[in-house]
C-alpha cells in the first residue's frame, strides 16, 4: 500500500517588547479553599416539559443576571432571568437574516448585541438580546466546494475591543489522496479583517493513513486554551508540556507570561483508548487510518477562562482528579498579571462524570447534567461536516442548574 508523507508545521507569531514581564509560581498555591454554593434555579430534566432542549453546551452570562444557553441542537438561544424564569427564545434554524446551523459558541461582544456563532460555513450572526432581531452578520469568507475545500470557525470571542477567532482552512485533493489543512488564530481588526495571527498549525495528511501527534500538532488555538480579558489583552497557552500562559497586546506584543511549577498526570490506558475512538473521519467513502502519537501524560494547561473581575481560573491536568467520583474541581486562580493568588476547590454534589461545569463570567456556575463530551465526526463531500450522530443526541437528557457563590 502506498504511503503519504505528513507535513507538519507550527507558527506562533509574536513581537516582544523589552519590558515583557516574566512571572514564575511556585507549585504550592499560597492559599487553598473551598468555594460554598447554593442553588439558584434549575430547569430542563425528566420532571421539566415546559421548555423544549436539546443539547445545550455552552452558557453564558449577561447583565441583570441574565442566562442565556445556546441549543446546537434546535439552534437557537434559550434566555433566563437571575431567578430562572424562562424570558424568551432568540434566533431559529436556517440561512437567513437572525437564523444559523448547528451553532456552537456565542458571546457578548459588548456593543448591546449578542453573538451566535455557526462553525461552518463559518459565520458570526448578531442579534438584539432583547428582541432576537438580526443586527448583523460576519462570515468568514467563501468556501470552494469545486476544490473539495471548506473553512470553519472552531470558536471566537470578541471583548474589551479586541476581537478574535479560531478557525481553519481545509482542502482535499482527491487525485493525490491528501488533506492539507491549516489552524490559526487570529487578530481581526473593527472591520472584521484579519490584522494577524497569533499562532497557527498547517498539515498535508493522507487520506491512506496519517498520524496525529499530540505534542508536534499542539495547537494554542483550541477552544479553552486562550481568553481576551476585560480589557481587551489576550492570554494565551502556549505549551502542551509547559504549564506557561502568554499575555499578548492586541497588535500582537507579548507582554509577559507566567508560570506554574507542575507535574502532569500519568494518563491511564483507557483514557488514551478513549483518546483513539473519539474521532472518525470519512471523505467521499475514504476512511483514512489514524496513528495516534499520544502522549503519557495529560496537557498542563486543560482551560482557561477570565471572569469580569479580571481574575484567571485556570484547571490544570490534575483539575478533575475528584470529579467524577466526588463532583469536585479545583481551579487555579491568578490575578490579571498572572501572580497565583490561591486554588480554589468547587465541589457539586450532583456533579461528576457525565455532567459539565460551566464557570459564568459574573461569578456564578452553571451545571449542564447529561452532557458528555461528544466524539468528533468528520465527514466530507456528502453536506455532513462536523455534524453529530442521532444516537449521539439522543442519549443526552439536559437539566441545567445555577448556583451562586455564598459570600
Amino acid at each position: 500500500m502506498a504511503r503519504f508523507p505528513l507535513l507538519t508545521f507550527t507558527l506562533i507569531l509574536l513581537s516582544t517588547w523589552a519590558g515583557a514581564e516574566v512571572i514564575s509560581n511556585p507549585g504550592t498555591a499560597p492559599q487553598r479553599s473551598e468555594l460554598k454554593l447554593r442553588e439558584m434555579w434549575r430547569v430542563g430534566g425528566e420532571d421539566e416539559s415546559d421548555i423544549l432542549m436539546g443539547k445545550v453546551g455552552v452558557v453564558i452570562s449577561g447583565p441583570d443576571g441574565l442566562v442565556y444557553a445556546l441549543d446546537s441542537q434546535l439552534s437557537e438561544v434559550q434566555v433566563f432571568d437571575r431567578s430562572g424564569q424562562h424570558q424568551g427564545t432568540l434566533g431559529r434554524e436556517g440561512e437567513g437574516p437572525g437564523e444559523f446551523r448547528e451553532p456552537i459558541n456565542m458571546f457578548l461582544p459588548g456593543d448591546g448585541s449578542i453573538a451566535v456563532q455557526q462553525a461552518y460555513p463559518g459565520r458570526i450572526t448578531y442579534l438584539d438580546p432583547v428582541s432576537g432581531n438580526h443586527i448583523d452578520t460576519w462570515s468568514m469568507g467563501k468556501d470552494d466546494p469545486e476544490s473539495g475545500g471548506f473553512a470553519f470557525i472552531e470558536t471566537s470571542r470578541r471583548r474589551g475591543g479586541t476581537f478574535l477567532i479560531s478557525a481553519a482552512n481545509t482542502a482535499f485533493d482527491l487525485e493525490a489522496r491528501e488533506i492539507r489543512g491549516t489552524n490559526f488564530l487570529a487578530v481581526l481588526d473593527a472591520e472584521g479583517h484579519e490584522s494577524l495571527r497569533l499562532a497557527e498549525v498547517s498539515s498535508v495528511r493522507s487520506l491512506v493513513k496519517f498520524t496525529i501527534d499530540e505534542l508536534a500538532q499542539y495547537f494554542p488555538g483550541e477552544r479553552g486554551l486562550w481568553d481576551i480579558a476585560p480589557d481587551g489583552r489576550i492570554y494565551l497557552a502556549t505549551s502542551y508540556n509547559d504549564y506557561v500562559i502568554a499575555i499578548h497586546d492586541t497588535d500582537g506584543t507579548l507582554l509577559g507570561t507566567f508560570s506554574r511549577d507542575h507535574e502532569a498526570r500519568v494518563r491511564t490506558e483507557a483514557e488514551k483508548e478513549d483518546q483513539r475512538t473519539s474521532m472518525n473521519i470519512n471523505i467521499n467513502g475514504m476512511e483514512p487510518e489514524i496513528d495516534w502519537k499520544l502522549q503519557d501524560r495529560n496537557r498542563c494547561v486543560q482551560h482557561l477562562q477570565i471572569l469580569d473581575d479580571g481574575t484567571i481560573w485556570i484547571r490544570n491536568s490534575h483539575a478533575d482528579d475528584e470529579w467524577e467520583d466526588l463532583g469536585r474541581r479545583v481551579f487555579d486562580v491568578f490575578d490579571a498579571d498572572g501572580h497565583l493568588l490561591r486554588e480554589t476547590i468547587v465541589t457539586i454534589p450532583e456533579g461528576g462524570e457525565g455532567h459539565r461545569l460551566i464557570p459564568l463570567d459574573d461569578g456564578r456556575f452553571i451545571l449542564i447534567k447529561g452532557m458528555d463530551s461528544l466524539s468528533v465526526s468528520i465527514s466530507a463531500g456528502d453536506g455532513d461536516e462536523g455534524e453529530f450522530s442521532d444516537e449521539e443526541l439522543s442519549d443526552i437528557l439536559l437539566e441545567i442548574i445555577c448556583y451562586e457563590q455564598v459570600r
